[in-house]
């Protein structure tokens, strides 16, 4: 009967593969604030429906990492900084349907949502 020789290899932390890890991931987060203010949300609304939205990932157990972002952004034009949430497409869908108010424009994007899900 023939032996297998099993080589045993310590697994070192690669700080290359956490950068090509985050650029993978990063490519799932298609969605911005900006999105968010399309669908029908104000700065605060998108604030609450964000942190709500969160709060549903962490409930289920979900790192919330794994579909929200925030990146800081220089705005030259009227010389600020503010934060732009990148979200993947659960996310985004998570937090449209937890905005903490209702409009004609956000009211048409959960039902479009529904009726895609619903095929």
């Amino acid at each position: 009967m023939a032996t297998l020789n099993i080589a045993l290899y310590e697994i070192m932390n690669q700080p290359e593969l956490d950068d090509f890890t985050d650029i993978v991931q990063s490519m799932q987060f298609k969605y911005n604030t900006a999105h968010l203010s399309l669908a029908g949300l104000d700065h605060n609304d998108i604030t609450t429906a964000v942190t709500r939205a969160m709060r549903v990932c962490r409930l289920n157990g979900i790192e919330t990492r794994e579909h929200f972002r925030s990146l800081y952004v220089f705005d030259k034009l009227h010389g600020g900084i503010y934060c732009d949430w990148r979200m993947t497409r659960e996310g985004f869908i998570l937090a449209i349907m937890n905005a903490p108010t209702l409009n004609e424009s956000l009211a048409n994007c959960q039902w479009e949502i529904i009726h895609k899900i619903n095929g």
